[in-house]
């Protein structure tokens, strides 16, 4: 499990953060880059595909 130096990120915040149509409300990590890392409170919720080769990546859809 990898750890966290908090003197690579700036001040922890509190958000809501809307992504692939849901809402999550907690603390998130900020930084000044151009990329992020999704956290597994939101990654539990939103099953995706990740696909290296082709540098894409999208949202599980379930059909009904």
């Amino acid at each position: 499990m990898a750890a966290y130096d908090a003197e690579h990120f700036d001040p922890v915040i509190h958000l809501e953060l809307t992504f692939e149509d849901r809402k999550f409300r907690g603390q998130f990590l900020i930084t000044q880059d151009d990329v992020g890392v999704l956290g597994r409170n939101v990654l539990n919720k939103i099953p995706l595909v990740l696909h290296g080769p082709r540098q894409e990546w999208y949202a599980l859809k379930h059909e009904s």
